[in-house]
């Protein structure tokens, strides 16, 4: 996950329910810093955020940046997601009205596939994401069609904007919050919180607002090969139909993958 999720009305129309149970908007299209070497104890914050329920959600970063990605991350890769887990740790009450807890459990064990890829920064700074190509590849293949229209990023404002097909009302902006990163040989792992807006003002919805948290463990086993571990964590905001103040900033949805990466 996790940068939310899109409906297909008829295969191609978008909804903002069906754009936040797919998980469209958020997945494994994380930077890594590759100069950064961390001793045990900095992993360790990260590493135990893909094992416990009781997660708190990060603080907002006034002046989030952009991440550079290892070097060794550049060029094109087939990935394979497939969820392992899916949690409520308040009880699916707590649920966004977009999310349906039975929904999100039928797709654990089914495979998703898609391409990333990863180029060298325009000022030779070194490499990173390919935030369009990643956003557009990973949107089409979990909505099975050509879904988007157009992905625009601002790296800048950290932000993306994503349009759809066939719904020319319909728009997704996605909105990096905060990060973290930490490395060691053959081992990086990233943390990003994302604030996710849906809106579709000609099918006279509101705009909805999420907040996303994405960790990451990426494992380099060959040269060509990466594998994987990742947890996309859903936060109440206040905008929420089922918010509480008892669960503000508060895991309320946690869904745990594996990733398989080969290079092209």
């Amino acid at each position: 996950s996790t940068f939310r999720r899109a409906q297909l009305q008829s295969r191609s129309c978008v909804s903002r329910r069906k754009f936040f149970s797919l998980g469209l908007a958020v997945g494994p299209c994380i930077a890594f810093p590759g100069s950064l070497l961390a001793e045990r104890d900095q992993l360790l914050p990260l590493e135990a955020k893909l094992k416990t329920s009781d997660l708190k959600k990060p603080s907002s970063d006034p002046f989030p940046k952009e991440p550079i990605v290892a070097e060794w991350m550049e060029g094109v890769w087939d990935v394979v997601v497939t969820k392992k887990a899916v949690q409520a740790p308040q009880g699916g009450k707590f649920l966004p009205d977009e999310y349906d807890l039975n929904r999100e459990r039928s797709s654990i064990g089914k495979p998703v596939q898609y391409r990333l890829r990863f180029a060298q920064r325009r000022d030779g700074s070194g490499v990173a994401t390919d935030r369009t190509f990643n956003l557009t590849s990973m949107m089409n293949a979990y909505a099975g069609t050509e879904l988007v229209n157009n992905v625009d990023w601002d790296p800048n404002g950290i932000r993306s904007v994503a349009l759809f097909r066939n719904s020319p009302g319909a728009k997704s902006i996605q909105i990096l919050n905060a990060s973290a990163v930490a490395a060691a040989e053959d081992l990086y792992l990233v943390e990003e919180l994302f604030r996710n807006i849906f809106t579709n003002g000609n099918a006279g919805e509101s705009p909805k607002t999420t907040d996303v948290e994405i960790i990451t463990a990426y494992r380099r086993s060959l040269e060509s090969r990466l594998d994987g571990t990742q947890r996309i964590v859903v936060y109440l905001t206040p905008s929420s139909d089922s918010w509480s103040a008892d669960y503000d900033d508060t895991a309320v949805l946690i869904s745990d993958f594996t990733l398989q990466m080969t290079r092209l």
